[in-house]
C-alpha cells in the first residue's frame, strides 16, 4: 500500500479522524465534538524557559492517506501551558487494516521530526493496559 502524510485538514479530516480515535479509545468521539473541543483552543504558541526548555502550548496533527485518498492513520502531537516543560504529549492511530506495512513508522518519524525541531525533551504517550501491539510499537521506539 502506498500512502502519503500530510497535515490534518480542518474541520474536512474530522470525521475520519472521529472513526480512527474510536478504534481505540474507550469513549466515543465524533466529528462535531473534535471540532467543538478544537473550536476552544487559541492557537498554538510555543516558547522556550530561561533554561531553554519547551514551554507554551500547539496541537499539530498529521494524517495518512492511502491511494484512494481514503485516511488510514493520525497523529498529534501536543502540549498544553500546564505540561511539564519541554514534554510532548504524543498520540498515533494507525486504522487496524493498515498495520504492519510501515505507516505508523512514517507517522511516528514525522511525530519525531517535529518533537526535534522545537527541542522537546521528553515525549510521552499513554497507552491502554491491553492494547499489547501499541504497545510493542512503543517499547521498540524505545518507550519505557
Amino acid at each position: 500500500m502506498k500512502f502519503i502524510i500530510r497535515k490534518m485538514r480542518e474541520p474536512d479530516d474530522y470525521a475520519a479522524v472521529a472513526s480512527l480515535l474510536n478504534t481505540v479509545w474507550p469513549e466515543p468521539v465524533t466529528a462535531e465534538l473534535l471540532k467543538e473541543e478544537e473550536d476552544q483552543i487559541p492557537p498554538g504558541k510555543l516558547d522556550y524557559n530561561e533554561k531553554g526548555e519547551l514551554t507554551g502550548w500547539d496541537r499539530p496533527k498529521w494524517v495518512a492517506e492511502d491511494e484512494s485518498g481514503q485516511v488510514v492513520a493520525y497523529a498529534i502531537a501536543w502540549r498544553a501551558p500546564w505540561t511539564e516543560p519541554g514534554e510532548l504529549f504524543l498520540t498515533l492511530v494507525v486504522h487496524p487494516e493498515s498495520r504492519g506495512i510501515g505507516v505508523g513508522k512514517a507517522m511516528y518519524d514525522t511525530l519525531h521530526q517535529w518533537a526535534a525541531e522545537v527541542k522537546a525533551s521528553r515525549l510521552t504517550v499513554i497507552l491502554r493496559d491491553a492494547d499489547t501491539l501499541s504497545a510493542a510499537f512503543a517499547e521498540r521506539r524505545g518507550y519505557i
